[in-house]
């Protein structure tokens, strides 16, 4: 087995011990990989670059460049792609979940507005407008 491998296996029994109310929370400390290999988990998805990309929230030019290594993954890009690599379901569940809730919000938040407005035309009287309105 690979150290990322072993270095993984061990975080998750960490993580679990954590959980679990077991282990010391100020002891707990989340290794991050220093590389990751995203062609391999892009393959074992079994996924275009655009696919992968579009799927977890990535940039296509950063899948491109991450696999050709003119760029490396950030810390916070690293720890995604450990997820991913790990339970990719969980993180489009996740993210397909965040995706629709912040679209329920910004329904009802144009619903309210629109509310709004229509409650300031009414409340003017008719045949004035709203320059005028806001003089008197």
């Amino acid at each position: 087995m690979s150290t990322f491998g072993k270095e993984l296996i061990q975080s998750a029994k960490e993580a679990r011990a954590f959980a679990r109310g077991e282990a010391d929370g100020k002891a707990f400390r989340v290794r991050v990989p220093q590389e990751v290999d995203v062609r391999a988990l892009r393959a074992k998805l079994d996924m275009t670059q655009a696919a992968f990309a579009d799927r977890f929230g990535f940039d296509v030019s950063a899948v491109r460049d991450w696999e050709q290594k003119r760029r490396q993954p950030d810390r916070s890009a690293r720890v995604l792609l450990t997820v991913i690599d790990h339970s990719p379901d969980v993180v489009d569940a996740a993210l397909r979940s965040a995706h629709s809730s912040s679209g329920r919000r910004a329904a009802t938040g144009t619903r309210t507005a629109r509310a709004g407005r229509s409650a300031s035309k009414a409340s003017r009287p008719a045949g004035r407008s709203a320059k005028a309105s806001a003089r008197n």
